[in-house]
């Protein structure tokens, strides 16, 4: 595009210094290699059989008789822990298979167990997800006290561990809602005069990002970027948190356009 500047800087150096900072990290979010959750919850352990001729005993946790809190980002609220598992007694060994699960959504893997004075110790190898989760793996530790007397039937368990994850590739559910918190996170640092916002961010579209800036300040304007005909982008450009909108090869014109709207 022959009228495209080598950087933006240039045009935007005379501008408030907060409308290019959140361009720039809005249209340039750093790649995420993995993303560390902690997590804690409570969960009633039952045992499902007698044991094997080698002294396996079955376990089961089920999703109903759980409550796990994978902390405050797009994970936020509270899931249910499908696990089944197997203690052995006399090695005081075990291991078997989980999933974290909220409606369409879950984390899975398997895991093995070592018995402590008070409880277990966790080893987690997540092989991935469905719904947000889709493509995500990694491992964890758990450390799970019983609440009751392991005689019991059914024994209440209360766990703290963290995982630690690899981010998907661009584009699954998971980083759209990352992409989302994040940009939502911003936008309450501080206040900002004006977004720039490309049709096409890393793990973050458009239409993601006009929703966050509706329900976190609503007041913001918008300058939609764009190298598409701008006819193409229909009823998107039609919300009330678009200002403006310019074409990739319109690029000299930006300063004068952002002048207009803050002026």
């Amino acid at each position: 595009m022959k009228n495209r500047p080598q950087s933006l800087r240039p045009l935007l150096r005379p501008l408030p210094q907060a409308v290019w900072c959140l361009a720039a990290a809005f249209a340039a979010l750093p790649a995420l290699a993995s993303v560390t959750i902690d997590f804690r919850g409570v969960a009633f352990v039952q045992v499902a059989g007698p044991p094997d001729v080698d002294g396996t005993l079955p376990l089961v946790v089920q999703p109903a008789g759980s409550a796990y809190d994978l902390g405050d980002a797009a994970w936020a609220g509270f899931w249910g822990l499908d696990a089944v598992f197997g203690f052995n007694l006399p090695s005081g060994t075990g291991g078997g298979t989980f999933a974290f699960v909220r409606g369409a959504d879950s984390l899975y893997g398997s895991f093995s167990s070592v018995a402590t004075p008070t409880g277990f110790v966790l080893d987690y190898t997540v092989s991935g997800g469905t719904g947000a989760w889709t493509g995500w793996f990694g491992t964890g530790v758990g450390t799970v006290t019983a609440l009751d007397p392991l005689t019991l039937p059914t024994v209440r368990t209360s766990e703290v561990g963290s995982f630690t994850l690899a981010v998907p590739e661009p584009g699954s559910a998971a980083l759209m809602l990352l992409g989302g918190a994040a940009l939502a996170a911003a936008l309450r640092r501080q206040q900002w005069h004006l977004m720039l916002c490309d049709t096409v961010a890393p793990r973050l579209p458009i239409s993601r990002s006009l929703a966050v800036v509706h329900d976190t300040v609503p007041s913001l304007p918008v300058v939609v970027l764009s190298g598409r005909r701008l006819d193409d982008l229909g009823d998107l450009l039609a919300q009330d948190e678009v200002r403006g909108v310019l074409g990739k090869d319109r690029f000299d014109e930006l300063p004068a356009l952002i002048s207009g709207l803050l002026n």
